[in-house]
């Protein structure tokens, strides 16, 4: 038992020093690329993270997500281009040139869609350097796997180089048509069981085939095909869940399309559907979609509503109907709250219950408390009829808890986990909110969104 114990410790004091390792190569190489230029230092540190399995996602995080936005071409008026006032921008083609020169494989396939991309950008008027650069990505970089290196996200901006010339019609259609089997054949259904992890990697895919669907629209010259391209953007938007683990294609939003806002493509559709369709449930059904992921659509869909409707049921009933239909069945929760009253979802059927789950060892969560006092005494104590906030401490101790409060001067309800609870809702990370309907059912609350409006404009309180 003792050696046990003896190689538990000296296993966890190797992990934490290779984590403290790992961040300070990811530290440094962000440093040495950004405040204090070095492209020899930087490139030392890709080759260590490259040489060792265990950084492989740190280098192409900093790779991928980091370095590739100085190669973003940037609308300036009518005219779109590399920043002028990138004056680093010779140094990071250096360090570029250096790293797919290197004699480390790992290097060289990590960062291989990335050059291919900035070379095709830098040549976007020269045909036989493009159709040669290009018939390389196909070749080279185009495997099942499009998610590694982002390479999706590369070859989507290729095409768009590429399909202006029209003496490279052709290949831009095989490079297209071959990106979008793929991201349409590799759609991920998310379980009760999905890690985080994959339910990233659903959401690049859903983003992506999103995107080349918007893509292919904006060149369409055809009503009917604009608008088939514009339903499956729609459809492949960012949902809930997608939004929930935005990292999975936060930054290919930004080097996609870096002078235009797309964190959705739902608006395009419904513009485009309201100023061609006569369909009055169809264009009221989308908006109704549109609006559970997002309840800012919920005052334009309200209005469509009453425009629209002949069933005589007001408004309300029919949001609250659509949200509890879409909505899963909340397991109860009962646990003692520390002034050790009990809270009860089930006592509070009929009112909706905000539940959030969080710990004091959690950054994010504590970072938004103030927040949840602020609601608390604004939307709770206020609507006690109608909404209740029950929050529960997490993979933590009744003291730490209760010192906290009181340092900071939160009175919003706590409970101790209990240990189980986590496993009973699907909790992947911290925070994570659940609003349950008056109707005993629950949705999950985007992470990294206005939480407090998304919950009023819900509740409409």
């Amino acid at each position: 038992m003792a050696f046990c114990v003896l190689f538990f410790c000296n296993t966890n004091a190797q992990e934490d020093s290779f984590l403290k390792k790992e961040i300070e190569y990811y530290n440094n190489f962000q440093d040495y690329t950004n405040n204090k230029p070095n492209a020899d230092s930087a490139f030392y540190i890709a080759q260590i993270l490259a040489s060792d399995n265990r950084y492989i996602n740190s280098l192409r995080d900093l790779l991928h997500n980091s370095f590739a936005q100085f190669f973003i071409e940037r609308k300036t008026g009518n005219t779109i281009s590399i920043d002028p006032a990138n004056n680093k921008l010779l140094f990071h083609k250096e360090l570029l040139m250096k790293m797919v020169s290197d004699t480390t494989k790992q290097l060289v396939e990590t960062i291989k869609p990335l050059y291919l991309w900035v070379k095709i950008q830098d040549n976007k008027n020269n045909i036989t350097v493009l159709k040669d650069l290009t018939n390389e990505f196909i070749k080279t970089e185009l495997s099942e796997d499009i998610f590694t290196n982002s390479v999706g996200r590369y070859g989507l901006l290729i095409y768009q180089i590429i399909s202006a010339h029209e003496e490279l019609k052709a290949l831009s259609v095989n490079l297209f048509d071959k990106i979008y089997s793929n991201l349409q054949r590799n759609q991920i259904a998310p379980t009760d069981s999905s890690t985080r992890t994959e339910l990233e990697k659903r959401a690049y895919y859903r983003y992506l085939f999103a995107s080349a669907n918007y893509i292919k629209a904006k060149q369409s010259e055809y009503a009917n095909e604009k608008g088939k391209y514009l339903k499956t953007a729609f459809d492949y938007s960012p949902d809930a869940l997608d939004k929930d683990h935005a990292n999975g294609y936060f930054y290919d939003m930004g080097i996609l399309f870096s002078y235009e806002e797309k964190p959705t493509f739902k608006v395009d559709y419904l513009e485009f559907l309201t100023s061609t369709s006569f369909d009055k449930q169809k264009i009221l059904s989308l908006f109704l979609e549109a609006a559970l992921v997002d309840p800012e659509y919920k005052n334009k869909l309200q209005e469509l509503y009453n425009r629209y409707n002949s069933t005589g049921l007001n408004f309300n009933q029919y949001w609250r109907n659509a949200i509890n239909a879409k909505a899963k069945m909340a397991p109860p929760v009962s646990l003692h709250l520390l002034d050790q009253e009990i809270f009860s979802t089930t006592k509070y059927l009929g009112n909706w219950v905000l539940v959030d789950f969080w710990g004091t060892w959690c950054g994010a969560c504590r970072a938004e408390h103030h927040d949840m006092q602020k609601f608390y005494d604004s939307v709770v104590l206020k609507n006690s009829k109608n909404i209740h906030l029950f929050t529960i401490a997490c993979k933590d101790t009744r003291e730490k808890v209760l010192a906290y409060l009181k340092e900071k001067q939160f009175t919003f309800p706590v409970a101790m986990s209990d240990g189980k609870i986590e496993n009973i809702y699907p909790v992947q990370g911290y925070p994570t909110k659940f609003l349950i309907t008056p109707e005993g059912r629950y949705l999950l609350v985007p992470y990294g969104i206005d939480w407090a409006n998304f919950v009023k404009q819900y509740c409409d309180l």
